[in-house]
């Protein structure tokens, strides 16, 4: 998009930034670093491209668009995702899925288990209940790694500390094991 206008440019850059500080805010840390890192990067090499080098050429102009299509893509991702999880039927999905989950969870399924609440994790990116599920199953089945890995996300999500202490004897759980 216009490799030349400054104006149109800006607002794609801006309006990435306020989606990436969007993430941060609501907990989806890795998301809004990727997008202000990738964007700024982007930024930086046609900036330099053009003013430092004055070339205006196929790096310049790749470089913008890859800044824009970056920026568009988490402005539309994010605007998508916060607005999809509000509808009354995808509560209801995400409801019954848990319930589904949860069940295999008790009942030591721990494979379907685990793929419900990566489903889950999908379709709503900002549920921290979805996310200490499958930490939990994770843990249960032998990936500490991985679980650890789940239950730092639900603490980014987790404003309110409802879920402060399930988290910790989780970690606590999911510890690895003392080296003589």
């Amino acid at each position: 998009m216009f490799p030349d206008a400054f104006l149109p440019n800006l607002i794609v850059f801006l309006a990435g930034q306020v989606a990436a500080c969007g993430y941060l805010r609501t907990g989806l840390v890795n998301r809004g670093v990727h997008l202000l890192v990738l964007t700024w990067i982007s930024a930086d090499v046609a900036l330099v491209a053009r003013f430092g080098y004055a070339h205006t050429g196929t790096v310049y102009v790749l470089a913008l668009v890859v800044m824009q299509i970056v920026s568009i893509v988490g402005i539309a991702m994010f605007a998508a995702g916060r607005i999809r999880r509000r509808r009354p039927k995808l509560k209801e999905q995400r409801e019954g899925m848990f319930r589904e989950a949860f069940v295999a969870y008790l009942k030591n399924d721990l494979e379907p288990a685990e793929k419900l609440y990566q489903k889950l994790v999908r379709l709503d990116p900002w549920d921290a209940s979805t996310r200490l599920g499958l930490a939990t199953v994770l843990s249960r089945s032998g990936q500490a790694a991985k679980s650890r890995k789940w239950l730092r996300s639900v603490r980014g999500l987790d404003s309110d500390q409802r879920f402060r202490d399930a988290v910790e004897r989780e970690l606590e759980s999911a510890r690895p094991p003392e080296e003589s």
